[in-house]
């Protein structure tokens, strides 16, 4: 938290806006509580008056829900989270991801559930976040054995991670174990652990290396 010294010290390079009728000095700053509250009576014993100003423009508004329409009016492969713990769920989708999200929506008529995303927010009482908190897109594609693939590689990745494969919440693969997919986990992790060791492994390369070497027979279609 700053003290008035500390403010008044930040104040003292700028150079305050003048008001000719009352001789008063200006200093326009972010908006801060503290200010507000707690040291303004302080900064108006030294001359200065705060004008408040805000970083959350318009112009940066409309361009982040711009980007993010456009995110989400594309297909590939995705992950969804539960709002309220953390399993998840992956997916491919050939229409919009923002559609397929949508899908993923519990119907309370039924107990029964066609995804098991929706099962599990049925049956544990949880919570669907937005889609901009709630949805990763993990790659691009269009549908077809490149999707497929895709698919199965990131499925796969999270079943055999000790860390996830209790949080997954899609049903098994048919295989148990998959060598290309084990080589290319294992080249990301160690190029990762190279550069930066605090961080999970690049999912987009992992994609490129996946396609760059994989040829496998196209998996059955999901919805």
């Amino acid at each position: 938290m700053w003290g008035a010294a500390s403010i008044l010290s930040t104040f003292k390079n700028k150079e305050p806006i003048v008001c000719s009728s009352q001789d008063q000095k200006y200093v326009c700053v972010e908006y801060s509580h503290t200010i507000e509250h707690g040291l303004n009576k302080e900064l108006r014993r030294h001359g200065i008056k705060l004008a408040f100003k805000t970083t959350n423009r318009t112009r940066s508004t409309l361009a982040c829900t711009r980007q993010s329409q456009e995110k989400y009016s594309k297909t590939g492969t995705y992950k969804i989270k539960c709002g309220d713990c953390d399993s998840f769920y992956i997916g491919q989708t050939g229409r919009p991801f923002r559609i397929r999200y949508n899908e993923h929506r519990p119907n309370i008529k039924n107990n029964k559930q066609s995804s098991t995303f929706a099962q599990h927010l049925l049956d544990k009482k949880h919570t669907m976040n937005n889609i901009n908190t709630g949805m990763d897109v993990l790659h691009y594609s269009r549908k077809g054995h490149k999707l497929n693939t895709l698919e199965e590689f990131e499925i796969y990745k999270h079943f055999t991670d000790a860390e996830t494969k209790d949080l997954i919440l899609n049903e098994k693969l048919q295989f148990k174990s998959n060598s290309i997919f084990n080589s290319i986990i294992r080249r990301v992790q160690t190029g990762s652990a190279d550069r930066q060791p605090a961080k999970p492994p690049d999912i987009r390369t992992a994609g490129a290396l996946l396609l760059s070497t994989v040829s496998l027979q196209p998996a059955p279609g999901r919805p």
